[in-house]
């Protein structure tokens, strides 16, 4: 996994905002998961919601997460093209445990 050992600061720091709930941190996770070099991917809301338990019926709650994300700086979105899904950038310089990984960085 590409960002396995950024995956395994931020769930261990300590220092996470009040807003950031369970949801966001799934959300956030998985999106780490999917993530190429540059911490970009482009998961259907559909998908997003299977991998983090929300099932279909929870859409509303995958967007209010991502919204929150993006609101506090950790995600940006983009959507140019209304037939492809949303992309997905991580902004992992603000992230949590992100002084940890900066200090394990090649």
């Amino acid at each position: 996994m590409l960002h396995a050992d950024k995956i395994e600061k931020f769930m261990l720091a300590p220092n996470k905002p009040k807003w950031c709930k369970p949801r966001e941190v799934a959300i956030i996770v998985y999106l780490m998961i999917l993530a190429d070099k540059e911490g970009h991917c482009s998961p259907k809301q559909e998908d997003i919601a299977a991998a983090i338990g929300s099932g279909d019926v929870n859409l509303f709650g995958i967007r209010e997460g991502i919204k929150r994300l993006k609101d506090n700086s950790w995600l940006t979105v983009d959507k140019k093209i209304t037939t492809l899904p949303y992309r997905y950038r991580i902004k992992f310089e603000n992230l949590p445990g992100k002084e940890e990984i900066e200090q394990t960085a090649p």
